[in-house]
């Protein structure tokens, strides 16, 4: 999965090349200008930005569209009067970013039953597996991307979970700590206890063989407080496009300091840069509630698994949500 970050001077630029090709129609330029909800109204805000006159030479007509229980945009909206600003006129639809494609869709058709002479319309992200290509648009990305834009700031990923921006808030947790991957000069090395039974009994040779010579994609990372070991996260990508949770442990003096969390954020990084669509784990059921807190939830109709430490649940998490499940 690929993240593309356009900033604000990308943002102009191709904000620049879209009022230049408008404005190349000549006599059939768009006058009505209909940008669908607050995106579509932050890219009419660029345009204007770049050419103030067209204030003057454009009416703006927003739209917003209605939605059904699975969130999907259905029957497109006008402001009352709308008909009579788009009858006979040539228009313009805009967004910020086309996903499935189907609001941008009904918006165009619903002004075209409006008597609009001739529609056109851009976005600015554009989604491979849109069911509607724009007639102008900025950037192709495939299905597992995501693109974010009109940012102030470009976020850094992070292990902590604080959101950026207006909501910034300090962390409670400081991460005074650096994860890696197991190396071949970790086997000497004691292996701490975390009191699960079915984990103590591995080594890191163990580890590091199944990363070595594994038939699948294998990893294990640890994370370390200055040069001690206080934890670690072994996961595996496996056919059917998930990754498999294998193991997350941290030393029992170490618990209630954000480590388990920082060590599933990094699995859950992976697991969007392979571009799975879900992880999945086994919990065992005295956490399972830690794992709720987290996002996770229990498979249904799936029956518990018993080891000599007790009973484990099936868990997954969703990773990327606009994939569609087979």
């Amino acid at each position: 999965m690929n993240t593309h970050y356009l900033g604000g001077e990308e943002v102009r630029a191709y904000s620049r090349d879209l009022v230049r090709r408008i404005r190349d129609l000549g006599n059939k330029m768009p006058r009505v200008w209909i940008p669908i909800g607050r995106s579509g109204r932050e890219i009419l805000k660029k345009l204007l930005e770049v050419d103030p006159e067209l204030d003057s030479r454009i009416v703006p007509v927003p739209a917003e569209f209605d939605r059904d229980h699975d969130h999907k945009a259905t029957t497109a909206r006008f402001e009352k009067g709308a008909k009579a600003r788009i009858t006979g006129k040539n228009v313009l639809v805009m967004d910020g970013a086309v996903h499935s494609g189907r609001a941008m869709l009904s918006v165009v058709r619903k002004a075209s039953e409006l008597g609009a002479a001739g529609v056109f319309s851009y976005t600015l992200v554009l989604k491979r597996s849109s069911v509607f290509v724009p007639s102008f648009w900025g950037v192709t990305i495939d299905d597992h991307d995501r693109a974010f834009f009109l940012l102030e700031e470009l976020p850094n990923n992070r292990f902590t979970c604080a959101p950026s921006g207006p909501e910034y808030k300090p962390p409670q947790r400081t991460p005074n700590f650096h994860i890696r991957m197991l190396m071949k000069q970790d086997l000497e090395l004691p292996k701490f206890k975390c009191g699960l039974k079915s984990l103590d009994r591995l080594t890191w040779s163990d580890y590091y063989y199944d990363m070595v010579n594994s038939d699948r994609d294998f990893w294990i990372y640890l994370l370390e407080v200055g040069t001690r070991i206080a934890g670690y996260v072994s996961f595996s990508l496996r056919d059917g496009g998930w990754l498999s949770v294998e193991s997350v442990a941290v030393r029992r003096v170490d618990r209630g300091k954000g480590y388990a969390s920082a060590l599933m954020r990094w699995a859950e990084t992976n697991a969007r840069q392979f571009g799975c669509e879900e992880s999945r784990l086994w919990a065992i059921e005295r956490e399972v509630h830690k794992y709720e807190h987290l996002g996770w939830k229990k498979v249904q109709h799936e029956e518990p698994l018993c080891l000599d430490d007790g009973r484990y649940h099936r868990m997954c998490k969703r990773i990327l949500y606009h994939l569609k499940r087979p």
